[in-house]
């Protein structure tokens, strides 16, 4: 909304479509916060203690209760939800015909010129 190409970009298709995935994306993981909260406020943090198998060394938990439903939804379920959500909306942005909006995309990939505060000196 702040950029100068914001109007262009509102009138392409391709653009609404990364939005609101975009949008539905932000709502996954601020859901996750939301569940990682109340698992540490309910203390249930260590109601499933191993990873990625339960102590049983099974998937789901044998028991069921709202501590361990909690734990496996947050660590189990959430985390897949919010990674597959968030490389999907990677790789939807990067085949994205305008160049601009890919471009932060890429400033992982860039060396550091002209060598900011936090990249080491040469």
């Amino acid at each position: 909304m702040l950029s100068p190409i914001w109007p262009q970009l509102v009138r392409q298709p391709a653009f609404r479509k990364v939005a609101r995935l975009g949008w539905l994306t932000a709502g996954f993981i601020f859901t996750q916060l939301i569940v990682g909260a109340s698992m540490r406020h309910l203390g249930a943090g260590l109601a499933i203690p191993t990873y990625p198998l339960t102590p049983e060394g099974g998937i789901m938990p044998k028991v069921h209760n709202t501590f361990v439903d909690l734990n496996f939804t947050h660590t189990r379920f959430g985390a897949l939800a919010v990674t597959l959500l968030l490389i999907f909306l990677a790789v939807r942005v990067l085949k994205l015909p305008h160049l601009r909006l890919r471009r932060p995309a890429y400033l992982p990939y860039r060396p550091c010129q002209p060598y900011p505060p936090w990249c080491p000196s040469q």
